[in-house]
């Protein structure tokens, strides 16, 4: 169980130092990310948050932490699995927030922000 436990702690500081790498290129712009859509045990969120050389980037609080449905979320990960929750995540309808605080504070929270509402059309200018 150590051994393993020691190969995800340092597959995740790869994960971790790629990354900080692409905030790095990307002039700081998008991070962190307001939300992170995740297909796994939570066990394994925790130790990627945990990892200390380099810290993760990603935000600590749980409420912006989307789980992906059952139907996404494959056991046996392969680039296909990737593609088709990567097609889910991005159909939808994007909200823009002002700032950090106005991320969901909870789960319900975030459960009802995902629910659809009453789109209002807006004229082109």
């Amino acid at each position: 169980a150590k051994l393993r436990r020691g190969c995800a702690v340092r597959f995740f500081e790869k994960i971790n130092e790629k990354m900080q790498e692409w905030r790095r290129d990307s002039g700081g712009e998008g991070w962190p990310p307001f939300v992170v859509f995740f297909a796994g045990d939570q066990r394994l969120r925790a130790l990627l948050l945990e990892c200390k050389s380099p810290a993760s980037p990603l935000p600590p609080e749980k409420a912006r932490w989307v789980p992906l449905r059952a139907e996404h979320a494959s056991a046996a990960p392969s680039f296909e699995a990737l593609e088709r929750a990567a097609r889910h995540v991005l159909t939808g309808e994007l909200v823009t927030l002002a700032s950090a605080n106005d991320a969901p504070e909870s789960a319900d929270d975030a459960e009802r922000a995902r629910r659809p509402s009453k789109l209002v059309p807006t004229e082109e200018k």
